[in-house]
């Protein structure tokens, strides 16, 4: 089983990346966040990534061998938790990992039905099994450290730009996705991180 795998970036799209090792090129599955955070990054700087290998697929087709990376072990870890949930998949998982593992944790934890119920793939009924199934597991993750987190390269400076490309990538058409930032920068003016930001995002979009 491949465990890690090192290489450059080939190609970056929005929930792939095709990393080039060795005259190889392997497609990886992405996060939602790792997207974000490796559009950061030049792609001549050797990226690892941590990896779970599935079969998708079978019974009645021929099973294709995928692989999913993570930027580390600790975001891992947190997928095969959200795995462990009754009817979560790797896909949903994966779209739904728009947070930092710590507040993704902790709107669990907390039951905060508003952010988890905004995160993409999550709808009411999909929440509410979260919370049951995983709060009071994932104290650990709520307690990480922000360098834990790993950010390879420099947050832009203009965040609310990068939240704006989050909701692109969610189908959200621009002038929605700007005015929607631009009214909560000015709720939340002292949020100055996209992160922060999105989190506000994603309790209005849950309603």
């Amino acid at each position: 089983m491949i465990s890690q795998i090192e290489g450059k970036i080939r190609r970056l799209l929005e929930n792939r990346v095709e990393l080039d090792v060795g005259g190889l090129t392997y497609e990886i599955l992405l996060p939602s966040r790792a997207y974000q955070q490796l559009r950061r990054i030049d792609p001549e700087t050797p990226v690892r990534l941590f990896t779970f290998h599935y079969l998708e697929g079978g019974m009645t087709s021929i099973p294709i061998p995928r692989l999913v990376g993570f930027l580390n072990e600790l975001d891992r870890e947190f997928f095969y938790r959200l795995r462990t949930v009754k009817n979560i998949g790797v896909k949903t998982a994966l779209s739904s990992m728009i947070l930092p593992v710590s507040q993704y944790a902790r709107a669990i934890e907390q039951e905060d039905m508003p952010t988890l119920r905004g995160l993409p793939e999550v709808g009411p009924a999909t929440a509410k099994r979260i919370i049951a199934e995983l709060k009071g597991k994932l104290i650990k993750f709520m307690i990480l450290p922000e360098e834990t987190e790993l950010e390879p390269g420099p947050l832009p400076s203009d965040y609310k730009a990068d939240a704006v490309e989050v909701l692109l990538q969610l189908g959200r058409k621009r002038a929605e996705a700007e005015e929607l930032i631009d009214r909560l920068a000015r709720q939340f003016p002292d949020i100055r991180e996209s992160d922060q930001l999105l989190t506000e995002v994603f309790k209005v979009i849950g309603g």
